[in-house]
C-alpha cells in the first residue's frame, strides 16, 4: 500500500494522474437523465392512471429537481434505484414504482410520432424518388 501511495504522490507531481474527462462526464450525466427520465415518466403514468395534465404536472416538478441533481458531483455514479425512491418521495409517488419501473409501460403522447399511422408517410419523405445515378465519364 505504501508503494501504491508512493507512486500516485510521484505521478501526481509530475500531471501524469487521469482526471475525468468533462466531456464524457457530460455524457454519462445526459444517459442518466435521460434514464430517469423514462423511469419517472412510467411511474407517473402507471399512478396518474391516464390523467395526462396530472402526468404533465409531475413532469414538469421532476425535470424541475433533475436540473439541481445533474449538478451534484457523481449524478451519474449514484444508485439509480435511490435515486428513484428519492423522486417517488419529491412527487408522492408509491416507492413500491421504483422497483418495478422496468415493467411498467412507456406513456403514450397524443403528439408523439412512433403512435401515427404507419401508412402516412414521414414528414421529410421525398415526393419523387432521386433520378437514377449516371457516370459523367
Amino acid at each position: 500500500k505504501a508503494k501504491l501511495v508512493r507512486e500516485r504522490a510521484q505521478a501526481e507531481a509530475f500531471g501524469r494522474v487521469r482526471r475525468p474527462n468533462p466531456i464524457v462526464e457530460g455524457f454519462r450525466d445526459d444517459d442518466r437523465a435521460m434514464e430517469l427520465q423514462d423511469a419517472v415518466a412510467r411511474m407517473a403514468e402507471a399512478a396518474c392512471a391516464g390523467d395526462e395534465p396530472a402526468r404533465e404536472a409531475l413532469l414538469d416538478r421532476f425535470d424541475v429537481e433533475l436540473d439541481d441533481w445533474i449538478d451534484k458531483e457523481g449524478f451519474a455514479d449514484a444508485d439509480l434505484d435511490a435515486q428513484l425512491r428519492r423522486a417517488c418521495r419529491l412527487l408522492d409517488l408509491p416507492e413500491d414504482l421504483a422497483t418495478r419501473w422496468r415493467t411498467l409501460p412507456r406513456p403514450v403522447y397524443d403528439d408523439d410520432p412512433a403512435e401515427t399511422d404507419p401508412a402516412t408517410p414521414e414528414p421529410h419523405a421525398a415526393a419523387e424518388p432521386p433520378p437514377p445515378w449516371s457516370s459523367s465519364a
